[in-house]
């Protein structure tokens, strides 16, 4: 948030925009998520450390974290969530008996910059929303520009040709919930 900004800001925005029927995704860090995911967006996209800070605690990188993690997300207020990584996104999606864990992975390139490739991902996850994509079709535009924002200098770069030929790079996958959840 900008100086002199209260931090419940995104809080009231995303309580006015679902007042309007709007979809709304929730891309911040710090108390101004906290407070705005309060408010029940539709969608989060912390990257790991983020998430480590919204849920109080440091996890790994395994699949029962992982799990873990993305249902206390939920549990705190959005409909669904993204935890952006560098290889790509796990994410849980859908509502009650439709709610999944989805995982989309990239091999990472070689980068030249990762600053902005997380607001990269939100933009591809957005326009592919926004065309009807599903659920997977979003994740794997969103890891696509997310990766190819990183072969530039400078935030929020990206050449949109070659992410979407980086589209048949990206595996997306339903992952199951181990039994130790």
């Amino acid at each position: 948030l900008p100086q002199g900004i209260d931090v419940e800001f995104y809080a009231r925005l995303v309580e006015a925009l679902k007042s309007r029927g709007l979809p709304v995704l929730l891309d911040s860090e710090g108390e101004a998520m906290s407070a705005g995911m309060k408010a029940g967006p539709d969608m989060i996209t912390p990257n790991k450390l983020e998430a480590e800070e919204l849920v109080g605690h440091e996890f790994d990188d395994s699949r029962a974290e992982m799990f873990a993690v993305l249902s206390e997300l939920a549990e705190m207020g959005p409909a669904e969530a993204a935890i952006t990584l560098p290889e790509g996104c796990v994410a849980i999606v859908g509502e009650g008996s439709e709610q999944r864990i989805l995982e989309a992975v990239i091999e990472p390139l070689d980068p030249i910059s990762t600053v902005g490739s997380g607001d990269a991902f939100v933009a591809g996850y957005i326009a592919a929303r926004y065309d009807g994509g599903s659920p997977e079709e979003c994740l794997a535009y969103g890891v696509a520009c997310g990766a190819e924002s990183t072969q530039h200098l400078g935030a929020g770069r990206i050449d949109r040709g070659r992410a979407e030929s980086l589209l048949g790079s990206v595996e997306v996958r339903q992952l199951q919930l181990p039994a130790e959840v």
